[in-house]
């Protein structure tokens, strides 16, 4: 029986960085930058490197991606008892037990919500890696969280269904297509941290994406495998323009944020 294991990763989009040297950070500072909360080359590289040369500092980041999703830290096995991958085969998703969180800002605040998963898998490969995968979403069971208020609730969900958004009429799927992974060289020999590359299609369009994912092992759950993470977008790569700022003037606090994250928790057999 496979332990659980899960991955914690973040797309991370590398921008030129100023030239002052970075400072050193905590666990969790890194994996804010890790997931794309902090945009800076040089900071990113500096967290990339201390996490695969240090096993205690890569288990404090791992355990503050965990309890970031809800999962409890105290379950999580790292540094005393190295995680592993799961062994070579082709794993289905349990969309029952599968769940996305996601996440858009604006200029007042942010809005949170969930999307069902309706299917996929994942293979992982002889040599350890992810060799592909695929997630489709169902985009017709987008809700909001974040709302009380009915009403309030209900239209932005409308609005999020509608065709200046998602436009959900017209395409009721949406998905990520992993085509494959590196492993990331780790001085402390932990074997299942990886860049992975694929694809995410929305609204018909699909465009590359990329994650750096991050192996845990539970201590006290037997069975299933689980893959985690965060996939970032720019949403006016897919013709979401709505109240962006790169299209319109003028908006002042009605700019909505280009980026949305996505927050992935996938359970498989």
């Amino acid at each position: 029986m496979l332990k659980n294991i899960f991955y914690i990763g973040a797309i991370a989009i590398l921008l030129a960085s100023c030239s002052s040297s970075p400072k050193e950070y905590s666990g969790c500072d890194c994996y804010g930058i890790m997931a794309g909360k902090d945009k800076t080359e040089e900071n990113f590289k500096w967290c990339q490197d201390k996490s695969q040369n240090d096993e205690a500092f890569l288990a404090e980041i791992t355990k503050c991606a965990v309890k970031e999703m809800g999962f409890d830290p105290n379950d999580i096995s790292t540094a005393n008892d190295r995680p592993k991958a799961p062994n070579a085969g082709t794993y289905t998703l349990d969309a029952s037990k599968s769940k996305i969180k996601w996440t858009g800002r604006k200029v007042a605040g942010s809005h949170t919500g969930n999307v069902s998963i309706k299917s996929g898998n994942f293979i992982m490969d002889e040599k350890g890696l992810i060799s592909s995968g695929n997630i489709v979403m169902d985009m017709s069971s987008i809700t909001v969280t974040d709302i009380e208020d009915n009403k309030s609730n209900g239209d932005l969900v409308g609005h999020l269904m509608a065709d200046d958004f998602f436009g959900v009429s017209n395409h009721p799927e949406a998905s990520f297509n992993i085509t494959s992974s590196e492993l990331i060289p780790s001085a402390t020999g932990v074997q299942t941290n990886f860049n992975v590359s694929g694809d995410l299609i929305i609204k018909g369009i699909s465009k590359p994406a990329t994650a750096i994912l991050v192996a845990v092992q539970s201590k006290n759950i037997e069975g299933n495998v689980s893959l985690a993470g965060a996939i970032k977008f720019d949403r006016t790569d897919y013709g979401i323009k709505y109240n962006s700022g790169k299209f319109f003037d003028a908006l002042g606090d009605k700019i909505i944020n280009d980026e949305v994250t996505l927050q992935i928790t996938l359970v498989a057999q």
